[in-house]
């Protein structure tokens, strides 16, 4: 049996901010309270002394306890897995290793995909997991960039080449049985 798996990416207090992505993470955070899922699985971007974003960009947020945090510090307790990363991407031998040991010992056929940034982190994830063969489904409705609303967009297009823009769903989700209905419209 496969579960139907959410991957929230980097819904931290540091990437949710206004105008651009603070209403989404509390849309994110509603979603995951719904428990529409059978698992959900967090990320928590920490930006490490030396990184690549320092040296090429300049860029030193995301390393203080307070921006690394969960945006709704509740939500820790309702996630299966909180993992930390160091990379744009969710995907690496500990992710897979989890979805692995949360789905019955088998890696997942599919995974729901939402969170900040869709030019960033989510879309790498998404393109990631595509290329391990585990079909990405984003949830585009639940998915923001602070590179505002453009960037938002030209990630979807973008992730839509990538990774086929049937994967890119826009349903809200009130309801186990609006996971369902979009699995068997893909």
């Amino acid at each position: 049996m496969n579960n139907n798996i959410l991957l929230v990416i980097d819904v931290q207090k540091g990437f949710a901010r206004k105008p651009n992505t603070y209403d989404k993470a509390l849309k994110i955070s509603e979603l995951v309270e719904g428990k529409y899922f059978d698992i959900s699985v967090a990320t928590k971007f920490v930006n490490a002394q030396n990184s690549p974003y320092e040296k090429f960009m300049k860029w030193e947020r995301l390393r203080e306890t307070e921006e690394i945090s969960i945006f709704n510090e509740k939500m820790e307790f309702i996630y299966n897995k909180i993992l930390e990363k160091n990379t744009y991407t969710s995907v690496n031998d500990e992710l897979l290793e989890t979805l692995k040991n949360l789905n019955n010992n088998q890696l997942p056929t599919e995974v729901f995909i939402c969170g900040i940034d869709t030019d960033c982190c989510v879309l790498t994830t998404a393109v990631n997991l595509f290329e391990v063969g585990i079909r990405p489904i984003v949830l585009t409705q639940y998915c923001a960039s602070n590179g505002g609303e453009s960037s938002h967009q030209a990630a979807l297009t973008c992730m839509g080449r990538l990774i086929g823009s049937h994967h890119l769903v826009s349903n809200e989700i009130d309801s186990k049985s609006d996971i369902e209905l979009i699995k068997n419209n893909l």
